[in-house]
């Protein structure tokens, strides 16, 4: 726990930087404007919805009801189409709560890029390391963990797109902050 309380100041500024950054991307920009699309019937939508009573999670169609992917049925049905998920809450989304998870979220990527750079760099004395090594990792940390899924899952190339520059821009973000506040070791002077 050693850089904690070495690192503990560019960990702080970089998820409340990078906080505020994704704030204002997601409502003083247009980049995101298109990646949510609106249903044509809502009203039908969100009456079949509450009328079939889904328990929260992921639904994809088409599924075999039985499980069976042999089935006839369930095959005709996924190559016919239409092909497509929703994913279904238990109540009204928290803006408050979900803001909260977001910046805890990135607090533990700013900790976890941070204990890469200190293991890989302990004595660190040139910034362009520092910057470079840092986002990289921050590039990891903000961008690679939801493409598997958002291969997997169909999400919209443009939305995926748009998840990438922003995981960008916050690597970018905390890699000027680590290397503007790391405890750089003393260079030796002969």
């Amino acid at each position: 726990m050693e850089f904690i309380a070495a690192l503990w100041l560019p960990i702080i500024l970089s998820t409340f930087a990078i906080f505020i950054v994704s704030a204002f991307i997601w409502m003083a920009t247009p980049m995101h404007t298109k990646d949510i699309k609106v249903v044509p019937d809502e009203p039908g939508l969100r009456k079949y919805l509450s009328t079939a009573q889904l328990e929260r999670g992921l639904y994809m169609w088409p599924q075999p009801s039985d499980g069976n992917m042999n089935n006839e049925e369930f095959r005709a049905a996924y190559r016919d189409g239409p092909w497509g998920s929703v994913t279904v809450l238990n109540r009204r989304p928290s803006i408050p709560i979900n803001l909260i998870r977001v910046l805890l979220c990135y607090l533990a990527i700013s900790v976890f890029i941070a204990w890469l750079g200190w293991t890989a760099m302990p004595n660190a004395t040139n910034k362009t390391d520092v910057f470079v090594f840092i986002l990289v990792a921050g590039v990891l940390g903000f961008c690679a963990g939801g493409i598997p899924n958002s291969i997997m899952f169909g999400k919209h190339p443009r939305f995926f797109l748009t998840d990438l520059i922003d995981g960008v821009i916050f690597a970018i973000v905390a890699a000027v902050l680590f290397m503007l506040f790391w405890p750089y070791a003393p260079v030796a002077s002969y």
